[in-house]
């Protein structure tokens, strides 16, 4: 739980309403991270703009690369949160569970299990 008010998605009116609603369609549920910045929802929108280019741009890398990317940086950092995150992230892109549990315990993985 965080230490700063939060208004979660049925409490949300307006703008804030509407990114909510955005944020649901694309993802099916609004991360927690998101809802630390519900009471400015201009902050919230310039987070998600700032996730969605680096994690979704169809330049460069993979977004499985990037997921393992993110995922072996949260284990690095011990981010409990972003672990979480990125390991389900990585999975939905279609990292195989070798990859994901590799990356959680720093092991290098082999070419298969990419």
């Amino acid at each position: 739980m965080p230490y700063i008010r939060t208004l979660e998605p049925a409490e949300a009116t307006g703008e804030l309403a509407e990114l909510y609603r955005e944020i649901e369609a694309r993802r099916g549920t609004v991360a927690n991270i998101y809802k630390l910045s519900s009471l400015d929802p201009s902050l919230m929108s310039a987070h998600r703009q700032l996730y969605e280019t680096v994690m979704l741009s169809a330049e460069g890398l993979l977004r499985l690369e990037r997921e393992a990317i993110g995922l072996a940086v949260s284990v690095a950092n011990g981010c409990h949160y972003a672990i979480w995150h990125h390991s389900q992230a990585l999975r939905e892109v279609g990292g195989s569970e070798p990859l994901v549990v590799s990356l959680l315990l720093g092991d290098q993985p082999d070419d298969e299990s990419v």
